[in-house]
């Protein structure tokens, strides 16, 4: 959802965008209709060499001015790739990917992104940190302004994309079970790539709603109370919009973002077990204060305006059409 963010950026300011896609095409025409944006499926595995290949040539017929990569696994690949086409590159990274990426542009906007972390590349082609979190127009506007003195009914839990393990699941299963929960209405964001969440409504006995590709995702954050998210790029929506956020961890270019927010604070301890989930949801419910420290210090630290930024610095360095 980052690169529609910062497609809608880009076509705010009347620069045309197409969008490639090896996965979720399907999923996306609605939305890019909505924005105006094309969208092109391509016939290769995700983040193979294939996907890489056939997107660098559908750039190089539409033509393109700036190719967006993102996607794990197409680092590997990145570099031969750059040197070959005479096209413009930004690359997100979520990962601190140190190889030589020549001429490329780097985003990388997870808190600990430092320059250190990218020494092959000019400092002046590095885009790092919360400032440069891309946000969909939908988190931008003003952040809510809620009484979080109020008793948590409303309870949301977001893992992204995919959740391999099932964590989601797990969590609600003991919530169901929990009887400080009982009174809660439990709303679950299913990502597309979620195929293990189906059948946990029914395992679980606290109210539970699912939602699967939600049309408005900041209204479903602002009615939440509470919520418990992975340390990604849902998280830095969740804090933009004011929710007070329980970060975890299920994957492993998540574990420094945690680290960062419980060295400073706005994390008691970084969280991998369902179990100690439960647990930190339960200690924020019953911690008014701690609830609103948090929704404060999360906007603080992210502005929303991570997409002008963005745009801004492709402007510069860019002839977009």
């Amino acid at each position: 959802m980052r690169c529609l963010a910062l497609a809608e950026g880009l076509r705010d300011r009347g620069h045309a965008v197409t969008f490639a896609m090896a996965s979720g095409a399907e999923m996306m025409r609605g939305r890019c209709a909505a924005e105006k944006l094309s969208i092109e499926a391509i016939s290769a595995e995700p983040a193979s060499r294939g996907d890489l290949t056939a997107t660098m040539h559908m750039a190089s017929n539409v033509p393109a001015d700036l190719v967006v990569i993102d996607g794990p696994g197409l680092h590997a690949a990145l570099g031969p790739s750059i040197g070959a086409a005479k096209l413009g590159m930004l690359v997100l990274d979520d990962e601190g990917f140190a190889d030589a990426l020549p001429g490329a542009f780097v985003l990388n906007p997870n808190v600990w992104a430092a320059n250190s972390d990218y020494p092959e590349v000019s400092p002046a082609r590095l885009m790092l940190g919360v400032d440069h979190v891309l946000l969909r127009r939908e988190f931008r506007a003003p952040a809510r302004s809620a009484d979080l003195a109020s008793p948590v009914r409303r309870i949301l839990i977001t893992l992204g994309a995919s959740d391999p393990d099932n964590f989601a699941g797990a969590v609600v299963r003991r919530l169901g079970s929990s009887p400080e929960f009982s009174d809660c209405e439990i709303h679950v964001v299913v990502g597309p790539l979620n195929e293990g969440f189906g059948d946990t409504q029914a395992k679980g006995g606290a109210s539970v709603s699912i939602h699967r590709n939600p049309p408005n995702m900041a209204a479903l954050m602002d009615s939440s109370d509470l919520a418990m998210s992975a340390a990604g790029g849902t998280l830095w929506e969740l804090y933009r919009r004011g929710t007070p956020t329980l970060p975890v961890v299920i994957a492993s270019n998540q574990r420094r973002n945690s680290e960062w927010l419980v060295a400073r604070g706005m994390a008691a301890r970084t969280i991998g077990d369902p179990d100690d989930a439960v647990a930190g949801l339960a200690a924020l419910m019953a911690d008014h204060t701690r609830r609103d420290e948090l929704s404060r210090a999360g906007r603080l630290l992210v502005d929303g305006e991570g997409v002008s930024r963005v745009v801004a610095t492709l402007e510069r360095n860019f002839d977009l059409k």
